[in-house]
């Protein structure tokens, strides 16, 4: 799997179609507003951008995993590898951070899996009271951008669980984090992802806008600057181009993403999918001509 969690909550599936829909909670969210002060942000180590960045790696590269199993054992020994030099050396902040990235990869296998849900639900709605009591005690300080990039995530995955409650709750705060996140650097791939995806499923009435979810996934390659970054744009803008109907750029988009992780499912389920006429963003109650 792969991708943004948004995806996952759009799409019915950090991958291969990620988040499930929001529906009736989501077209309450959009509706609402949230403002988030401005301070000084949050700057965060070399060694805790060190760690996002080898797990955007690792993120890719689950993809060539052989069962959701082995993906699940390879995070967590990415984590158990690290878990010293993360508990020693990092703020409570980038622990937050890293603990959302390992929490939202995780998941991407196990939400198909309904005998998991009770658990994810606990443990999301437990982390997201873990970031809004940082966000309190905090109150004189912006946080990092990759602090809010994830937040927005772990709070669409808590609307995914309960919609309705958690959308009165925190209104538009999800695209609100990925603004602030981009206020702080506007050529952040992976909030400039997100972003798009939400112009992308957002009612015109409420804000939505195909050409803008369009304009920023561009940006979001454009900006890209790692392979993992790279790898997550391209198959963004593959799916962007075959709901556009252009289905040779689309799979042009898509081999190249292949390129950064040769033979791996994420992309391969992406070609099955378009195949099968859907794209990764169309419900499979609705194809795509």
């Amino acid at each position: 799997m792969g991708g943004s969690l948004l995806t996952q909550v759009f799409c019915c599936g950090m991958f291969v179609p990620m988040k499930r829909a929001f529906g009736f909670g989501f077209m309450i969210a959009i509706s609402l507003f949230c403002a988030v002060e401005a301070f000084s942000s949050t700057v965060i180590s070399p060694f805790a951008q060190g760690v996002i960045d080898s797990f955007m790696t690792v993120r890719m590269n689950l993809s060539l995993s052989s069962s959701n199993e082995e993906a699940l054992l390879k995070i967590d020994a990415f984590e158990n590898e690290r878990r010293s030099d993360i508990d020693s050396k990092c703020t409570e902040e980038e622990k937050i951070i890293l603990s959302n990235f390992f929490l939202l990869e995780r998941y991407n296998y196990l939400r198909d899996d309904a005998s998991n849900t009770e658990s994810l639900k606990k443990q999301f709605s437990a982390q997201n009271d873990v970031i809004q009591a940082w966000f309190s005690s905090h109150k004189s300080e912006t946080p990092n951008r990759w602090l809010y990039v994830t937040a927005g995530d772990v709070v669409s995955v808590c609307m995914s669980f309960d919609p309705v409650r958690m959308a009165l709750k925190y209104g538009v705060t999800v695209k609100k984090y990925y603004e602030e996140a981009l206020a702080q650097d506007n050529n952040m791939s992976y909030a400039l992802t997100n972003l798009a995806q939400w112009y992308w499923y957002a009612p015109g009435i409420t804000g939505g806008s195909k050409k803008t979810a369009r304009e920023l996934f561009k940006k979001a390659l454009d900006s890209a600057h790692t392979d993992a970054e790279r790898y997550f744009a391209l198959v963004f803008m593959s799916q962007v181009a075959f709901d556009e109907k252009n289905k040779t750029l689309a799979a042009d988009y898509l081999s190249q993403a292949d390129s950064y992780a040769p033979g791996g499912s994420y992309v391969a389920s992406v070609k099955s999918m378009n195949e099968a006429g859907y794209s990764l963003f169309t419900s499979h109650s609705r194809k795509a001509n």
